[in-house]
């Protein structure tokens, strides 16, 4: 016998399409939500889905995604059947889930029917092509169903206040040539279970007239607790057991002595839902008071979905922006970055200074490793992975992390002692790092102990969220102030912080979770409060080998002798990078921007061998210069510049394939081989 199964959170709903399916010689199974039918579907797959959209727990559109990512199920036909999604944008989403089939009530019994069996003929005859999902992104996925959900509570919660305004009136109007009876027919008149608002009738000495089904379900309140001998006190005592104690009370209490106000606010239950509740009074025509009409209205679901369409929000700003900064930084590092180059030509090897220039050059590094931090963050630069010894990057920064975290602190590095390889893009795994251990000094102010360590780590099948394999383990523990559970659970998210406004962007260990999850690692914490905290990162294991470092001779930079036009508007980058050229033989002539190069190029044509142009000036962009200079030398070799990365110049159509390009900031060893390559290419 032919199986379906009905998903539909109203009971009468069920039962209609039950008993209609049941007597055409279906078998049937029904479930009151999402979550319900893929538990069941999953024991017992059924040959056919007839599912509603809006459910409590997972509704129609989860249930879809969900059916249609299960190896066992995707293949058995999807069939949504709807009265509250019926414009043609839902119906668009619905089947970019994968869905067969979108049904909008009302339908003649027959149709239904019909349509069933015609769904079933296909697919058990193969011409039913089972739904694909559209390979949408996360955060693609979610703009359409926040789109989708928020499309229809906006309308929805219209076509409520709609409604209560329309009854109001109604009540009004009745109250003026009606009797108490009729009052009392109103009032049963405003219980209506199919609201998705819970509503309360108080009369005017405290006293309970009257309540909906969804009231109680919002509150989880039985049936049996309110009576119509019950008043706001004995309603108090349950509603305390979800609820904070005395606020219900204490609002029947004033509006009872204010009787002519209505009242609107949001209520935080203890279980973390939260309520929109709105009250009115029920005034009669000669002006008498009858009580009040309180309205609850679940609006927990909307502040997530604000809160996650916020998010996105912020993140798109973030990107947008890392864009600019990235570009402005990389031009400040590349003055810095070049300045520190000259002056360690200049010091002599014995020279005490040459700590320090390092140190210059290592922060310089760092600093445009936190700048592709963030445009990773902001998904606008790919990480650049390569084999990396984790026990040799640990060891090349312990020095900087040990004035970071000032004397008070003890602080511990305990390596491994085999080589721990993994794929990495080394800057980004660095700032991962300075955020934990910066992190672990601001949760101790007083001082006590940090230490990080590394270790092989295999991982089993039992191991919770951890793929199979083998890993290497860095584990960064403090003894300082700790965590709860609740500030746990909340870490990773972008913008949460637990420190004073100022202190902190909350976008530190969200850039953490997002660098390991694009090295394919994991990132746990393990933390209680006054305790310390541990986070362990588990990067995977390779085997490719190492860079083979270069040798000694091959280190020296090759000088020349040949003419190199530089283009930059940046003051200060121009003039530490014609410094350098210098520095290295080469005759510099400088130009400030793309309109500048081609006049400096037609007084000096004949001597120019290269040209080195930043990319993205004023006037005349750089890609449009050395155009016009070729128009009068095709065979002008050119070495191109930005502080965007390469991504964002593609992006606006300036890189190409076979172009020569160096993203800032530049060091002087890239440099110098990269203009000695192009020239003598």
């Amino acid at each position: 016998m032919i199986r379906i199964l009905i998903a539909d959170d109203i009971a009468e709903n069920r039962y209609m399409l039950e008993t209609l399916l049941k007597g055409n010689g279906y078998e049937v199974v029904a479930a009151c939500n999402g979550s319900e039918a893929l538990e069941l579907a999953r024991k017992t797959p059924p040959d056919l889905i007839v599912t509603d959209i809006l459910m409590p727990v997972m509704d129609g559109f989860a249930l879809c995604r969900e059916w249609k990512a299960d190896e066992l199920l995707k293949q058995i036909p999807f069939v949504f059947y709807t009265a509250t999604y019926t414009e043609p944008k839902d119906e668009e989403f619905a089947l970019s889930l994968g869905a067969e089939r979108f049904i909008v009530k009302p339908k003649k019994p027959e149709e239904i029917v019909e349509l069933l069996h015609e769904i079933l003929d296909d697919a058990h005859a193969g011409r039913l092509i089972p739904g694909e999902p559209s390979h949408k992104k996360e955060k693609d996925f979610l703009q359409d169903y926040n789109a989708t959900l928020l499309r229809k509570l906006e309308r929805k919660m219209g076509q409520l206040e709609r409604s209560n305004e329309a009854l109001k009136q109604e009540i009004v109007e009745r109250k003026r040539i009606e009797s108490e009876l009729l009052y009392r027919n109103t009032i049963l008149a405003t219980q209506q279970e199919a609201t998705l608002d819970g509503i309360l009738i108080v009369g005017g000495e405290g006293r309970i007239l009257s309540f909906n089904k969804r009231f109680l379900e919002m509150w989880g309140l039985p049936s049996d607790i309110i009576t119509e001998k019950s008043d706001a006190r004995m309603l108090q005592s349950a509603l305390d057991k979800v609820a904070d104690p005395g606020s219900f009370f204490d609002k029947v209490k004033y509006l009872y002595e204010h009787k002519d106000q209505t009242s609107r606010d949001v209520i935080e239950l203890k279980d973390h839902r939260t309520f929109d509740r709105y009250s009115a009074p029920i005034i009669g025509d000669q002006g008498q008071y009858y009580g009040r009409v309180w309205y609850f209205r679940d609006i927990t679901e909307q502040k997530k979905l604000e809160e996650q369409l916020r998010q996105a929000q912020k993140m798109e700003a973030i990107g947008a922006l890392a864009g600019g900064v990235a570009h402005d930084f990389n031009n400040i590092l590349s003055a810095i970055m070049g300045y520190a180059c000259l002056l360690q030509m200049k010091t002599r090897p014995d020279d005490a200074v040459g700590d320090y220039i390092d140190q210059i050059l290592a922060g310089t590094k760092r600093g445009a490793g936190l700048t592709k931090s963030l445009l990773a963050f902001g998904r606008k630069q790919p990480m650049a992975l390569r084999p990396v010894n984790i026990n040799d990057l640990i060891r090349g920064f312990q020095k900087m992390i040990g004035r970071l975290i000032g004397e008070d602190i003890e602080f511990t590095v305990a390596c491994a002692e085999d080589s721990l390889i993994v794929e990495s893009d080394a800057g980004q795994l660095e700032q991962v790092l300075m955020n934990l251990m910066t992190n672990a000094r601001d949760a101790m102010p007083s001082g006590g102990k940090l230490t990080i360590s590394t270790s092989t780590f295999t991982a089993r099948t039992d191991q919770d969220e951890i793929e199979q394999g083998s890993y290497a383990l860095i584990a960064v523990s403090d003894t300082g102030s700790g965590m709860d559970k609740e500030t746990q659970e909340h870490i990773f998210e972008p913008f949460f912080t637990t420190k004073e406004v100022g202190k902190g962007t909350g976008l530190g260990l969200a850039m953490a979770y997002g660098i390991v999850k694009d090295h394919r690692g994991f990132i746990r914490v393990y933390s209680e409060p006054d305790k310390g905290t541990t986070f362990k990162i588990y990067l995977p294991l390779t085997s490719r080998p190492l860079p083979v470092s270069p040798k000694e001779d091959e280190m020296l930079l090759p000088a020349g002798s040949e003419t190199i036009l530089l283009v930059e508007d940046n003051a200060n980058v121009r003039l530490v990078t014609g410094d350098l050229l210098r520095e290295f033989g080469y005759t510099v002539l400088e130009a400030v921007d793309g309109e500048d190069a081609v006049r400096v190029f037609e007084e000096n044509g004949d001597r120019v061998q290269l040209v080195l142009c930043d990319l993205v000036m004023p006037k005349k962009s750089g890609k449009e210069a050395v155009e016009e200079i070729r128009k009068k030398r095709p065979e002008m070799k050119a070495i191109f510049t930005s502080g965007y990365t390469a991504e964002i110049i593609a992006r606006k159509g300036m890189l190409e394939d076979d172009i020569n390009f160096l993203s800032k900031p530049v060091s002087m060893i890239d440099l110098i081989r990269k203009v000695r390559e192009v020239l003598d290419s």
